[in-house]
């Protein structure tokens, strides 16, 4: 139960030792959920990364096994485009 998460333990020990109680604890959980909705808005507009970003982030040179999976998506973009109608064209082209 709660007794055994460190957040509440540590939200305990600050309130026994009067640096935190209900009232900081409520504001604060009202601004980050705030600053939450706010962000995930903001990530919705942006948009969508290109799909070879799937493969690029992590790797200078792909591992085989990449470059035969992004063949493979490219593949599949291609033969099913109709159903990824928000992945344009050129974006399946330049992976």
């Amino acid at each position: 139960g709660g007794a055994r998460s460190p957040i509440i333990r540590f939200g305990r020990y600050l309130e026994k030792r009067g640096l935190w109680d209900s009232a900081q604890e409520d504001e604060l959980r009202k601004s980050e959920r705030k600053r939450a909705i706010k962000a995930l808005n903001d990530a919705e507009r942006v948009a969508p990364p290109h799909p070879r970003h799937l493969f690029t982030d992590v790797y200078d040179e792909l591992p085989w096994l990449l470059e035969m999976q992004q063949k493979q998506l490219k593949e599949h973009l291609l033969r099913y485009a109709s159903h990824y109608k928000d992945i344009s064209a050129q974006h399946v082209e330049g992976m």
